[in-house]
């Protein structure tokens, strides 16, 4: 009765996905139930496309703001950074930030620091985790951790920063939250 996935074209292709081809052998429509943490991550990959350029394989980019996470940026110090504000964003609750891995940890308690326009120095000895184009949340971390630690981000790096605090991780939490 249901089929579930994540959002990829090759399963929710409305001709060629596989939900559809296999709705053609059952020869009945099934309700798709939709990953919609995968949904979230479309847009910041088209927008970060559109800021940096392509990726050139599954940890490397073309760009120069991705070329720049592939960097070690552990233990580097924050510098003075344009706090960027977000009334909206969620706070979790007890059990919702309880339930969250070390990666969005990182996320939620990152984008707060960008947010307040204040990061305790010694965030940045946490690991915001390894570059991987399947691990969205951990490309999400190694960004704003790079924006909080450049003397003068790029434009292209101060606008994906912004996309981060105001559109894929409030999307991101809330989603998780509820």
């Amino acid at each position: 009765l249901v089929i579930g996935s994540d959002g990829t074209n090759v399963n929710v292709g409305n001709m060629q996905g596989c939900i559809q081809y296999l709705e053609r052998l059952l020869g009945r429509p099934v309700h798709w139930e939709i990953c919609m943490l995968h949904a979230n991550e479309l847009p910041l990959r088209s927008l970060f496309a559109f800021h940096d350029g392509k990726t050139s394989g599954p940890n490397s980019f073309k760009g120069p703001v991705g070329k720049e996470l592939q960097e070690d940026l552990t233990g580097k110090s924050p510098v003075r950074f344009t706090r960027i504000k977000n009334d909206d964003f969620p706070q979790l609750s007890e059990e919702a930030a309880a339930d969250l891995s070390h990666d969005q940890e990182y996320l939620y308690d990152i984008c707060w620091g960008i947010i307040e326009g204040n990061l305790e120095e010694d965030f940045t000895l946490r690991e915001p985790g390894f570059l991987c184009m399947s691990r969205w949340v951990t490309l999400t971390n190694r960004l704003a951790l790079k924006y909080v630690t450049t003397k003068n981000p790029s434009k292209a790096l101060k606008r994906l920063a912004f996309i981060v605090v105001s559109f894929y991780a409030p999307s991101w939490f809330w989603i998780k939250s509820h």
